[in-house]
């Protein structure tokens, strides 16, 4: 089955994105998709987390700025790595997370970890937010657990939550050379 074309357009954009700012030079203008959005781009290496960086509100004026922008972040200046390297480079795929409006919660009965992402948020403006359909994360429980620590929100602290759906776009995983020797 074939990609829509936008699934590979944003891809593509994260990828050349990376690649460029992997060689030192200026990436091209990614192409104008004519739509502003919240985006998460997510970097794996061997089906591991390499990177994620997003927003939760759009800081350009389209969608295919936004992609480029948080690529290169997510490649760069994810605080849980060290920057990406050449060498790795061909060992990752890409994921692009566009972010669907965001929805207040009353109740953990209104979260679903594999339909929705949710942002958490304290009074003092610690925030904590997790995409959808995370292996591991089964349970609303589990998801808002997980987002609190990420937002450094202790358990009993009072939060409000909001939900988002995830429109997204993904590469296959490169195939290894252990992959090929199978």
């Amino acid at each position: 089955m074939a990609k829509p074309r936008e699934e590979a357009d944003l891809v593509a954009i994260a990828r050349h994105a990376i690649e460029a700012h992997l060689a030192g030079s200026e990436a091209a203008q990614p192409p104008w998709i004519g739509r502003r959005g919240a985006v998460f781009v997510t970097i794996r290496r061997d089906g591991e987390l390499r990177g994620c960086i997003g927003t939760m509100s759009p800081r350009h004026a389209d969608l295919g700025l936004e992609v480029a922008d948080r690529a290169i972040a997510a490649a760069e200046q994810d605080p849980r790595f060290s920057p990406l390297t050449r060498d790795e480079w061909p060992h990752c795929h890409v994921e692009v997370s566009v972010l669907g409006p965001l929805e207040g919660v009353t109740t953990s009965e209104s979260l679903d970890p594999h339909a929705f992402g949710i942002e958490v948020r304290d009074r003092i403006g610690r925030t904590g937010v997790l995409l959808p359909d995370l292996p591991g994360v089964d349970t609303p429980t589990q998801q808002l657990s997980l987002a609190r620590r990420k937002g450094g929100i202790p358990p009993k602290v009072p939060i409000a939550i909001r939900r988002f759906r995830v429109e997204k776009h993904t590469e296959p995983e490169p195939v290894t050379e252990a992959d090929q020797r199978s």
